[in-house]
């Protein structure tokens, strides 16, 4: 037990999935388990202790059951098709296996669908013939005449999601048919088997995420969006929502539980960003990053009109994180934002680009206030809250952002200016006790490394 406690659980699930009596695994499978790039970092050398705990586990089967189930990583593809197959038994044989499971994250690997000619393995071949024909006699008909992995198992799976708490579906580098064919099968699992008995209460996370995109994949935004939409609408307890590379569409939606919401280089219109937006009247956490590129996304949302939706959650948003890496159109007209708006504003990071795109007129404080100066500034970095604690700058530096920086953390005559207590920025290098930029700037002022953070802490 004390091998089993030092290996990761994604290992141990591994393990696991050949605890039915008439499943051992062979030499060349344990020697595929090291070759599993899913798995390789995480065994991390321990392959011999591997082999030694696989050859113990069913004595203590009953003692570390709940332990093992508890989070299952289920990798799915070429790359581990008898791990799906002998996990996916083992929990039809046993609902309450199913019930134990917190964290669900189904891998897709390569083209969706398994059949006997993506594996050169007779035993592979052999045991898809038994559970086909296990299927049949547990008479679960959406199983009879298919080889596809989530048919065969599709009240597993959604026994799986409605219990769990924490649920991750992935995709690479699927093609477009496999990533259709994945949703749709996904999508039939909650709609046409939930009841008003399975309403998905315990998930508190859900994350779509697919990692892989081609110039066609828009042709299936429909179907992610309402895939996703689905789960966030129907698992009413749902607190974190992360959407990466996928789309998201809701046009009427219900007031929500979630306090995150996440998108990554994920595809949506305005309004459908402010629909959701608009749906979470508990906002805490907002993370966008996406790099802009109309050929590919042509649901390119310009960051002020990110920010301007989400001024509706104002005094209730404590993370904001908004990156474009850099690519952000500067073209386009902004309006006046001013960051101290955000009156709960706790963590912030934000892409240089949204910065340098906005410029406004202040009135200097320190100028006479009978002939009072007027100065060009950035109304995001001179109206911070004095909530703020972190502060992340990222992107290519130029100079009227490096000119507002020094304003920022270089006051005159004890100027009252708000300086978070963690401060990064990107766009330069150290050099001894200063931050230089690259390039130019190198002969002047500088900003003292006292004042800034090197390390990011959100991204």
């Amino acid at each position: 037990m004390a091998g089993l406690q030092n290996l990761p659980i994604e290992v141990v699930l591994h393990i696991g999935s050949y605890l039915c009596p008439k499943y051992t695994p062979s030499k060349k499978l344990l020697h595929n388990f090291n070759n599993d790039r899913l798995i390789q970092r995480e065994l991390c050398g321990q392959r011999q202790a591997l082999v030694s705990l696989t050859r113990t586990s069913r004595r203590h089967y009953k003692l570390f059951t709940s332990f093992l189930y508890e989070s299952v990583s289920v990798h799915s593809g070429l790359k581990a098709p008898r791990q799906w197959l002998s996990l996916m038994k083992t929990l039809s044989q046993n609902e309450d296996l199913c019930r134990l499971v917190k964290q669900l994250y189904i891998h897709l690997d390569g083209e969706h669908a398994l059949s006997s000619t993506d594996v050169a393995d007779y035993e592979y071949f052999t045991d898809l013939i038994a559970l086909q024909a296990w299927l049949k006699k547990a008479s679960l008909p959406a199983a009879m005449h298919s080889f596809n992995t989530f048919e065969l198992s599709s009240a597993v799976l959604f026994t799986l999601v409605n219990n769990a708490q924490d649920f991750i579906l992935s995709a690479e580098p699927l093609s477009l048919s496999g990533i259709l064919d994945a949703i749709h099968d996904m999508d039939e699992i909650v709609s046409t088997q939930q009841t008003n008995k399975s309403t998905m209460s315990s998930l508190k996370s859900f994350s779509m995420r697919k990692t892989y995109t081609d110039a066609e994949s828009h042709w299936a935004w429909p179907r992610e969006r309402l895939f996703n939409a689905r789960f966030i609408d129907g698992a009413k307890n749902l607190k974190e929502s992360y959407i990466v590379g996928t789309a998201l569409q809701f046009h009427n939606w219900s007031s929500t539980h979630l306090t995150t919401l996440a998108f990554n280089d994920s595809s949506m219109p305005l309004p459908i960003l402010a629909n959701a937006i608009r749906a979470c009247p508990r906002l805490e956490r907002f993370f966008w990053k996406k790099p802009i590129r109309r050929d590919m996304h042509p649901y390119a949302v310009h960051p002020w009109l990110i920010l301007g939706a989400l001024g509706i959650r104002r005094a209730t948003i404590r993370t904001l994180v908004i990156d474009f890496n850099g690519t952000c159109e500067t073209d386009l007209q902004s309006p006046a934002f001013e960051l101290s708006t955000f009156t709960r504003l706790e963590e912030a990071w934000v892409d240089i680009s949204v910065f340098e795109s906005n410029k406004a007129n202040f009135t200097d404080t320190s100028s006479d206030p009978l002939n009072p100066t007027v100065v060009e500034g950035s109304p995001l970095i001179r109206t911070l809250p004095p909530s703020l604690r972190k502060l992340h700058i990222s992107g290519s530096m130029n100079d009227f952002i490096f000119d507002e920086v020094l304003w920022l953390t270089r006051p005159r005559n004890h100027e009252p200016r708000h300086v978070p207590a963690e401060f990064a920025l990107d766009g330069g290098y150290l050099d001894g006790d200063m931050f230089k930029l690259w390039d130019y700037r190198n002969d002047y002022e500088h900003i003292p490394t006292a004042d800034l953070d090197p390390q990011p802490f959100l991204w």
